[in-house]
């Protein structure tokens, strides 16, 4: 008979309490933007014509299909994946400690609001962004130990590798281009390192690559080759395909890919003057050009970290006036490369080494396609957000954890406690007001419908900023399809009202008249 230890009813209470708070979270996110559509005729339409000429995000389709019709269904799949994510981060990581699931919690729901907003409180953004990001982070657990000296993998791992990269394939593009670099990258470093193959990589490049054929062989992508499709563009020709690539990482890439991670580059940057200032203690004979170099990449990262936080600050500042693009694009490459950098000369354990670095490529890989393609928005970076939060907990697992910690973690587990609290106290407010907001405004429009009002007042839902196209345009099709989700006659006419909330008055007990 197994004996349940403190540690891990300690650790059970801990995953429980939070798929609770992300569960009440997810439910409490309203349907809004292409929800309405897929949640109405619009939806199955799309599916009777196996969405032809729309996208290759098949499974990501279906999903989203199935969660706009049932918000209990919703609530269960989010936060079922939500938790997930955070779970297999923390078995990734070298060294498991309850503290590194905690903090990976925090860190993720440290993510920048314009991503929050397109991903984990939007359900059609969640369906493409954030559910294929729990099967990468699944792969890269099952296949960790190819990074170590002896590799081993259960005999049945080949055939979950491969439903995972055929899977993972159907939703984002981005994705399953990266996955097939990765694994190609991955075939390469194992037969350097092992001198030979390990089936569970190989089944799931071989799973990737069909889900690739399957995903690209949609009609929609060659209506984008052809310039026949109105939203999706991406140029051929060289001088085009240049300037493409140049408006994207100048408008786009440079302020999503790191720039706005502002408190997850704070952490990552306290963790590496610890990594630095340990490394630097242990080793007596370093040489001096090694010492600069790690000196360097880490005034590097501290800077890019206060830089991001200056921006996020002042976000009108232009350090260099017109060239701040330039400045800040090559600011990125030069952090990226400070925390490759780093993870080489600073981390002894050479298995901890390869998969900090491979976090980082992973995150240049996911980039790369969207380069050449539009429209490019924020959820797009909520893969390589994750791949950053899995770089700063193996960096945090390794600092605080084993042989090689610098102080003990007993201190840090109240505090991670503490700041969790604090963010599920901070989400709850928000997202119970704007429910609250919601299910007022859901029963306002229906007791206007029944006393056959023919223009419906629509009140817009609290912390906009924490939506995505909350408010439907009566003047486009945002109008009709909130219309088609809530079963509004489509001759109904909508009257946005902007939101306002109730303040609380001082009473004027006592003063002078």
């Amino acid at each position: 008979m197994k004996i349940i230890t403190t540690d891990k009813v300690k650790n059970m209470l801990v995953f429980l309490l939070v798929f609770v708070f992300i569960f009440a979270f997810a439910y409490m996110v309203p349907y809004t933007h292409d929800d309405w559509a897929w949640g109405c005729d619009i939806g199955f339409r799309r599916l009777h014509d196996h969405f032809k000429n729309y996208n290759g995000r098949y499974l990501g389709n279906l999903l989203v299909i199935a969660l706009t019709r049932s918000n209990i269904l919703k609530a269960l799949v989010m936060s079922g994946t939500v938790a997930s994510i955070l779970y297999f981060i923390y078995r990734t990581t070298s060294k498991k400690d309850i503290k590194v699931f905690l903090f990976s919690a925090i860190a993720l729901f440290s993510v920048p609001r314009s991503i929050f907003r397109q991903t984990l409180a939007w359900t059609s953004g969640f369906t493409n962004y954030v559910v294929p990001t729990l099967l990468l982070i699944i792969y890269i657990y099952i296949i960790k130990s190819v990074f170590e000296k002896s590799p081993d993998f259960k005999k049945t791992t080949f055939v979950v590798t491969f439903v995972v990269g055929i899977c993972a394939s159907l939703f984002m593009e981005n994705i399953t281009i990266y996955q097939i670099l990765i694994d190609i990258m991955l075939l390469f470093f194992i037969t350097k390192k092992h001198q030979k193959f390990f089936t569970p990589v190989i089944t799931h490049f071989l799973g990737s690559l069909s889900g690739c054929i399957i995903m690209f062989s949609n009609g929609a992508y060659r209506n984008i080759a052809e310039a026949n499709d109105d939203y999706r563009t991406m140029p051929l020709m060289a001088d085009n395909l240049f300037l493409r690539m140049r408006d994207n990482l100048f408008f786009i890439i440079r302020k999503e890919t790191a720039l706005n991670n502002v408190i997850l580059n704070i952490i990552i940057a306290v963790l590496c003057i610890v990594l630095v200032y340990s490394f630097l203690n242990k080793k007596n004979n370093i040489s001096p050009i090694k010492k600069r170099i790690v000196q360097i990449g880490l005034i590097i990262t501290v800077t890019y970290a206060v830089y991001s936080l200056c921006m996020a600050i002042y976000p009108n500042w232009r350090i260099l006036d017109t060239l701040t693009v330039h400045f800040d694009s090559l600011f990125l490459l030069l952090y990226i490369i400070s925390l490759v950098t780093l993870s080489v000369i600073c981390v002894d354990e050479k298995e901890i080494s390869y998969r900090l670095c491979f976090y980082i490529i992973s995150i240049v890989l996911l980039t790369l396609p969207l380069f050449v393609v539009t429209p490019v928005s924020s959820r797009c970076f909520f893969c390589g957000y994750v791949f950053f939060v899995l770089f700063a907990c193996e960096l945090f697992s390794y600092l605080f954890n084993g042989s090689n910690q610098v102080k003990k973690n007993d201190i840090f587990f109240k505090p991670l406690v503490v700041l969790c609290v604090c963010i599920a106290v901070f989400y709850s407010s928000v997202f119970g007001m704007i429910y609250k907001c919601e299910i007022k405004r859901n029963v306002h429009v229906k007791n206007q419908i029944s006393d056959g009002k023919t223009v419906v007042v629509l009140s817009e839902l609290p912390y906009q900023n924490y939506l995505w196209g909350s408010t439907p345009n009566p003047e486009t099709m945002w109008g009709d399809r909130y219309k088609a989700f809530y079963g509004i006659d489509q001759k109904t006419e909508l009257k946005i009202i902007k939101h306002h909330p109730k303040e609380v008055k001082p009473k004027a007990e006592g003063l002078p008249k």
